[in-house]
């Protein structure tokens, strides 16, 4: 997950958390008991029109997109702003492009339903690009993100969607084992300073600095420079370990699907 302290620009955390806010019930979303939200209208006011086919496919595949339209207070630690949608046709249309690039039923593979949009996400007064809650399938997501992080950081999420469906400890055995033996993450993100989030490759091993901070994150790093940068494996040709990052995750989630 990405959050933005007030003193660090810029880092994630793995969260796993059940929505129960305490609201009435003619505000809640049944499906995931989130307050004030509704589906985002599908019409060329929205949905320029290029991307109106990808938007019917995904909801017809039980993919919804919605957004708030006041203000969520959940379980006393999260809150979100509502979004005047006018204001986000932009970044809405690119995140439509970002979901095309994965298989329809991906997303029902891995018990995610529900994207969430709104903005200024803040846990524990921290603001965050998202928090995944796979057990309600579903992913509150930030909108008011700037384009350059916009769609590597719904990526990165997804990738903790996927992470919250099981146990992968024999996954991560494997994972951790293409790390130097001396290696050891951090153990923590908000209390690290590994807080750059650039990709560069020449980080042995690694995709980003915040990679280092624990497996989860350096996990969703990678699935996230994989469905970002176009060239990935000519990009990271001298770096050995994150391809073998690679191919493990595309090994053990045989399901995930790049167009």
């Amino acid at each position: 997950m990405y959050i933005f302290s007030k003193v660090i620009n810029l880092c994630f955390i793995l969260i796993i958390i059940i929505f129960c806010p305490n609201v009435k019930a003619f505000s809640v979303f049944q499906p995931n008991q989130l307050p004030f939200i509704e589906y985002l209208p599908i019409n060329e006011n929205v949905i320029k029109k290029e991307n109106i086919n990808t938007a019917l496919k995904l909801q017809e595949n039980r993919f919804f997109i919605l957004h708030s339209y006041k203000k969520m207070k959940i379980k006393n630690n999260i809150e979100c702003d509502e979004i005047i949608i006018e204001n986000y046709i932009d970044n809405i249309n690119y995140l439509i492009i970002e979901l095309k690039k994965y298989d329809t039923s991906f997303f029902t593979n891995i018990n995610f339903n529900y994207l969430v949009l709104c903005q200024n996400l803040k846990i524990n007064n921290n603001l965050t690009a998202g928090i995944p809650s796979n057990n309600v399938a579903t992913l509150i997501f930030d909108i008011s993100l700037s384009k350059d992080v916009l769609g590597r950081a719904l990526h990165h999420e997804i990738f903790h969607m996927i992470k919250q469906d099981k146990n992968y400890e024999e996954f991560n055995y494997k994972y951790n084992k293409i790390n130097d033996k001396e290696f050891e993450y951090n153990g923590c993100t908000l209390c690290s300073e590994s807080i750059d989030i650039t990709f560069k490759n020449n980080i042995d091993g690694f995709v980003t600095e915040y990679s280092k901070n624990t497996i989860e994150e350096d996990q969703a790093e990678v699935f996230a420079a994989i469905m970002s940068i176009k060239n990935f494996d000519l990009f990271y040709l001298n770096n050995k370990k994150v391809l073998l990052k690679k191919r493990l995750i595309f090994d053990f989630f045989n399901n995930l699907n790049k167009e």
